[in-house]
């Protein structure tokens, strides 16, 4: 699994992208038990799956069964309870065995 884009979508939003590059396949409760980290480069922090409110929720890309496959995308918005200031922050998405993937960005320079 690797992230290959992250951006913010507004003051208080963040997306990313992230492709499933394994063999593996992810049900929806398997993802919704992956950890979210987000925040400035050194100070960051875990945000909870939550399809209202602070939290990050997710969408397959061209899916047609609900399972994350091999060679599928995965958008995944992070709702924040503050706005963003321009400056470099850090997203970490881990799946819930472990897998981890990360992107340094910038927003606002």
């Amino acid at each position: 699994m690797k992230i290959i884009h992250a951006t913010n979508s507004s003051q208080t939003q963040v997306k990313f992208w992230v492709k499933n590059v394994g063999s593996s396949s992810f049900s929806p409760q398997e993802i919704s038990m992956s950890d979210v980290f987000f925040g400035r480069v050194g100070n960051f922090q875990r945000y909870e799956y939550s399809n209202s409110g602070v939290g990050w929720n997710y969408t397959i890309l061209s899916d047609d069964d609900e399972y994350w496959e091999s060679g599928e995308t995965m958008e995944v918005t992070i709702r924040l309870s503050q706005t963003l200031t321009a400056g470099d922050y850090y997203v970490s998405f881990i799946t819930h065995n472990g897998i981890k993937s990360e992107k340094f960005f910038s927003i606002g320079r």
